[in-house]
């Protein structure tokens, strides 16, 4: 499950990162939040998508933090990204406009990728 608990980690960064770059960012909560975003059979299915993915594991996409990851834009075919979406559209976005007050709309992903641990 190491890899798919990075998918949550590096989901987790991009939105909040894009949290506190949007002009919503001025009246959310500071605090820090807990939820379970992916069962263990959808992990599972996330390694499955990337052992199907059209692109190798890569390891420079970002030189200042050195891993093995892949770009889930990128590389993943059109119905595991349509799938993630979802995830994200249906679970988490509602997530975080319930507890930090930041409308669906502001929330997105703009970098979210799958990190491998050996």
């Amino acid at each position: 499950y190491l890899p798919v608990l990075s998918v949550v980690a590096s989901f987790s960064f991009c939105f909040f990162m894009t949290l506190f770059s949007t002009p919503e960012a001025a009246q959310t909560s500071r605090s820090v939040f807990k939820t379970q975003m992916l069962t263990p059979k959808e992990c599972k299915e996330i390694i499955k998508m990337a052992s199907r993915a059209k692109m190798d594991w890569t390891t420079d996409r970002h030189p200042a933090v050195p891993t093995v990851d892949m770009n889930i834009e990128e590389a993943f075919q059109e119905k595991d990204k349509k799938q993630l979406t979802e995830i994200f559209d249906f679970r988490l976005s509602p997530f975080i406009e319930k507890t930090l007050g930041v409308p669906r709309r502001a929330v997105r992903a703009d970098d979210a990728f799958i990190v491998k641990y050996s």
